[in-house]
């Protein structure tokens, strides 16, 4: 038996008129807030004011898509963004002190090989730097079957 797969699950449904549950939500709180200032103040001046300071943010922020996301959905992103505390994943000196290190105990253990903390510069180094590798490989399969 077949059944109907879902299709278009991203988009979200238009409740009043062409508008979201959200959109409406942000635009009508936007127009309830300037109506309040046209009910305290009775200046239309005052109103026209507060309609262009809260009116046209929340416009843009009910309407403006960013890559195809609703702006709504991305400023918390944002916020989190600047106001988490970061972490740091990688510290370049940290990994550089550790090569060192195990250098440094490579040569106390008495171990012949010792790591090299000189990346190659150019395909021509990598590519000797393989070919050391594959012939010491060789050596020690030698060793091992023999």
């Amino acid at each position: 038996m077949q059944y109907p797969v879902p299709q278009f699950t991203d988009v979200e449904d238009k409740i009043f008129g062409p508008l979201t549950l959200k959109q409406f939500g942000i635009v009508g709180g936007a127009g309830l807030i300037i109506f309040l200032f046209y009910s305290a103040t009775k200046d239309l001046i005052v109103t026209i004011f507060a309609g262009l300071i809260i009116g046209v943010p929340a416009l843009g922020l009910a309407f403006a898509k960013v890559n195809g996301r609703p702006l709504y959905n991305s400023i918390f992103s944002v916020a989190g963004f600047f106001l988490r505390p970061k972490q740091l994943l990688y510290h370049k000196q940290g990994s550089q002190s550790f090569h060192l290190q195990r250098k440094q105990e490579d040569k106390k253990s008495g171990d012949d090989e010792v790591l090299e903390t000189e990346k190659p510069k150019s395909l021509k180094d990598m590519y000797l730097v393989l070919q050391k590798e594959q012939v010491r490989e060789a050596e020690l399969v030698k060793k091992t079957k023999s």
